[in-house]
């Protein structure tokens, strides 16, 4: 006679271990900041003492002043992306590929009497969270699943295929009112108030099966377990900068940029579903879904630079300092009493302890080779590092960027500029689902092509 026996299973997400609003989630916002502007990032984003054109709004509006005629400007973006990932000696590679509209915008010179005043607007996007990371193989490293079932709690945890996707998409954006203005014959100031916004889409998807059927007696007879796990963040902020350029000689330049402090007002949606299969094909599934408001304060971002100039040859330098320790969760209008309040300070404490200052050096250079009086081509090439924002793992997990670019005009009013911005990073990775080591190998190549109107 076959008995057939219900049981009662209670699930205990572990969604807790992947809270969105944690210290490296904060950090992550603004951690692969890269700018924008064709000819800035080909020669490495050492571009504070220059800025004389459009991107200026962005590295510094000092600059701006320096533009001569009118410009209209679209900028598009193409990324080439993967991540070769080394799970249990089980190699896996993870292509992406994005293309889109990287901004637009127009400067403007105002006729004025003596000196000059140019104005800018424009939208353009300064940071991609566009990411793939996924990997599998069978484990027995213990990850500590347990299910409560029939009131006991059963174990799902170790020899088991694991499997795990993680992909980010999205991207932050500014939408920029920006002037710069002669000062003096030699010197030059501005600023750039832009109205941040953007929005990143997270999937998070995790598979541990039984395939070697290792748990098969009731009531811990288990197949798979998945979740999957979604993420849609809506970002909002203020973003003011200010810069001066000084023409200290026909040769030397130099360029300061000053970010100040913002506040991200951060809102998110979040669903999760969990699905257990046993043997005999029982299924249970569990969905849950959550709306997070919070803020995040960020540091300001100190950026200076020297250009030299000798005939048709520049080479510029660039040096950003931020301080990620001062990145906190801001705890006005939360009741210090509540246990919001006791997670955010505890975060804070976490982002002033592990996180560090970091300074991020650029280079780059620019040769005019001349093809005739009327035409020539701006060769470029840059490279900049930038550390990690953690303490533990501030020059391991370094961004190298190295970037080659091209300038030549289309027609006397028409100038297009293309870049390739090559990355490449290594980084080790776990969680609480599979807490054994990933070693990921990630190339991102991203070609960046403007075309500009001058009238």
């Amino acid at each position: 006679m076959l008995i057939v026996s219900k049981r009662l299973l209670l699930f205990i997400s572990f969604f807790i271990n992947l809270k969105s609003q944690s210290a490296a989630e904060a950090i992550h916002f603004l951690e692969n900041e890269i700018g924008f502007g064709a000819r800035s990032l080909s020669m490495g984003g050492a571009y504070t003492s220059l800025g004389n054109d459009p991107s200026g709004m962005y590295w510094n509006p000092a600059g701006l002043a320096s533009i001569k005629s009118g410009v209209v400007y679209v900028e598009t973006q193409n990324l080439d992306y993967n991540n070769s990932t080394n799970y249990l000696n089980q190699i896996k590679e993870n292509p992406l590929k994005v293309g889109r509209l990287n901004g637009f915008g127009i400067t403007y010179p105002i006729p004025t009497i003596r000196g000059s005043l140019v104005l800018g607007m424009g939208f353009n996007r300064f940071i991609h969270y566009d990411q793939l990371v996924s990997f599998s193989g069978f484990s027995s490293t213990d990850n500590g699943l347990t299910f409560p079932i029939n009131g006991n709690n059963v174990l799902f945890s170790n020899n088991l295929y694991r499997e795990e996707l993680i992909a980010n998409t999205g991207s932050l954006n500014m939408w920029s009112f920006s002037f710069g203005i002669a000062l003096a014959e030699n010197l030059s100031g501005g600023l750039s108030l832009s109205r941040v916004v953007g929005d990143e889409s997270y999937d998070f998807r995790f598979t541990q099966k039984d395939d070697k059927d290792l748990y098969n007696v009731y009531p811990s007879d288990f197949k798979t377990y998945n979740l999957d796990q979604t993420l849609i963040t809506d970002i909002r902020s203020w973003k003011l900068i200010g810069g001066l350029k000084a023409i200290v000689s026909d040769n030397l330049q130099f360029g300061l940029s000053l970010s100040l402090p913002m506040t991200i007002n951060i809102e998110e949606q979040h669903a999760t579903n969990e699905k257990m299969i046993f043997d005999n094909d029982e299924e249970f599934n569990v969905n849950e879904s959550g709306y997070y408001v919070y803020r995040i304060k960020t540091p300001m971002v100190i950026d200076f630079g020297l250009a030299f100039k000798i005939n048709d040859f520049i080479i510029s330098s660039g040096f950003k300092m931020k301080d990620w320790s001062k990145t906190k969760f801001d705890l006005k209008g939360i009741d210090d009493l509540s246990e919001d309040f006791e997670y955010f300070q505890s975060e804070n404490i976490f982002l002033a302890n592990d996180y560090g200052l970091t300074m991020q050096v650029n280079i780059g250079a620019e040769y005019l080779f001349k093809i005739s009086d009327t035409f020539g081509l701006n060769l470029r090439a840059g490279y900049n590092e930038t550390p990690s924002p953690e303490k533990s793992t501030m020059q391991e997990e370094a961004i190298e960027r190295i970037s080659f670019g091209i300038g030549f005009p289309l027609s006397s009013n028409i100038l297009i500029n293309a870049t390739l911005v090559n990355s490449n990073w290594d980084k080790i990775s776990s969680d609480t689902y599979a807490p054994s080591e990933v070693i990921e190998s990630v190339s991102a190549k991203k070609i960046f092509i403007n075309t500009a109107y001058l009238f």
